[in-house]
């Protein structure tokens, strides 16, 4: 609902501008002697670290210019219609950068965007069609806002919350040497097997599962923001997967974030010379869509889910114990909370996925004709299933949303609110918790009361 009103006048006036430390030696030195020391000094060879003023017959005239005017953006949606439309699978990334090259942000992911795009066709053209529909989106405006990818998602947010089974983005997907993945566990089980079918780099000895695990022992982060997926996951309860190649730390080229340097002669020269991580994110995405649409069931993994969740409330319980342990409201309410999530972490989400588990079996399993009856009951209980886990995480949406920040509805995920980027997990009961609001506190542990009451329903067999 923001109103489309010119920039204009409406941005800082004050310059920003990222310099290599060539490039500004020149400027710096101009400083020595000058001022006050600035401490022990640091890497700029040639500059002494003084605070200046310099000399006054030195000067530097910076120049910002700027055209301000309202312009358009387009996504662009290609859809790949499966036999089943009520589900579909969505694969996005952005197209817009803020700088020349942008060979890392966003190209990296447009690239292997239009690589799966390319691999569908030829799957196509071999007379193919999916199961669930796979959309496939180039978002416009994601850096002044994530502006169409926020759009889409509010202009269709009754069709997406009907239909859309998860969400994969691929920001920045190339920006160095280790795979890094956040996603929402529900998603957990079809990850770890695409990523054992995916061969690292083309190694026909190596596979993503392997790197993956080597690295960070498959570990999933926890979704935050500051990318295209929030209107999916965070807004709208869709479960939404965000994977990338990031510097490892230690060997890994400095990535220059939102420069003109990160360019196709870095990527080229110090990151993937062969483009063989980005032909491994295009098998792994690739895959991970196509499993999840040919899959009759949907191969989501609930127990993973209520675990990460369970993990976290024991955290959260011990600070309601600190900071509200006298209140006897607070503690009861806390408390059975805390016998809620543990009966779904250990009791009901394992045996809803075992039970799911033996209808897949029983799913691909063929009878003779006279048997059809039995075909017809598995079907039956195929669209049961199938309607609870599309259904669950859109559970934990809430009407009202994030304290001071409504739009966030999701429960479970939801941005760090004080740094944007990371995420949080019960975002509204442990900002409650920091700022020990009591009000907020009850709130927040009665609509999670309700909420995961409502889950208990749903995976009851």
């Amino acid at each position: 609902n923001t109103k489309r009103v010119s920039p204009k006048g409406r941005v800082p006036t004050i310059p920003s501008v990222p310099m290599s430390g060539k490039e500004v030696t020149n400027i710096l030195q101009q400083l020595n002697g000058k001022g006050c020391k600035l401490g022990p000094g640091g890497n700029i060879e040639g500059f002494e670290y003084y605070s200046g003023p310099s000399d006054p017959t030195v000067q530097l005239q910076v120049y910002n210019e700027q055209d301000y005017s309202v312009q358009e953006i387009v996504d662009v949606v290609v859809e790949i219609p499966g036999i089943l439309h009520n589900n579909e699978i969505i694969i996005a990334n952005h197209r817009d950068s803020w700088t020349v090259g942008g060979a890392g942000d966003p190209n990296s992911g447009s690239s292997i965007l239009l690589e799966i795009a390319r691999g569908i066709s030829e799957l196509r053209a071999k007379g193919w069609k999916p199961l669930r529909t796979i959309k496939l989106i180039s978002w416009d405006g994601e850096e002044p806002a994530m502006l169409g990818s926020t759009e889409y998602g509010e202009d269709h947010a009754s069709d997406i919350t009907k239909k859309t089974l998860a969400y994969f983005n691929l920001d920045t997907a190339i920006s160095g040497s280790q795979f890094h993945c956040e996603a929402n566990p529900l998603l957990k089980d079809v990850l770890i097997r695409a990523a054992k079918y995916t061969t690292f780099k083309g190694l026909s000895d190596l596979t993503l599962y392997d790197h993956w695990g080597d690295t960070t022992n498959l570990t999933l982060e926890v979704l935050g923001s500051g990318t295209d997926f929030a209107v999916f996951q965070n807004h709208l309860g869709v479960p939404s997967g965000n994977f990338k190649f990031v510097s490892n730390g230690t060997k890994d080229a400095v990535y220059q974030y939102h420069t003109n340097y990160d360019s196709y002669t870095w990527m080229e020269k110090f990151i993937d010379p062969y483009y063989q991580l980005h032909q491994t994110m295009a098998i792994f995405t690739g895959l991970s869509a196509i499993m999840l649409s040919e899959n009759e069931l949907i191969n989501f993994g609930t127990h993973g889910y209520m675990s990460e969740i369970w993990g976290y409330y024991q955290k959260w319980h011990a600070l309601i114990i600190d900071k509200f342990g006298e209140d006897a409201e607070v503690r009861a309410l806390a408390n059975t909370l805390w016998d809620t999530i543990k009966l779904l972490t250990f009791d009901r989400s394992i045996a809803f996925d075992a039970n799911t588990a033996i209808l897949r079996r029983e799913t691909v399993r063929d009878y003779p004709w006279w048997q059809l009856y039995k075909k017809v009951a598995i079907f039956k209980k195929l669209r049961a299933v199938n309607s609870k886990l599309k259904k669950l995480d859109r559970l934990f949406v809430t009407e009202d949303g994030l304290q001071d920040r409504s739009w966030m509805k999701h429960s479970i995920y939801g941005p760090d609110k004080f740094t944007g980027y990371t995420g949080d997990v019960l975002p509204g009961l442990h900002e409650a918790l920091i700022f020990e609001n009591r009000v907020e506190t009850l709130k927040w542990l009665n609509i999670l009361l309700e909420q995961f009451g409502n889950v208990v329903s749903l995976l009851s067999l």
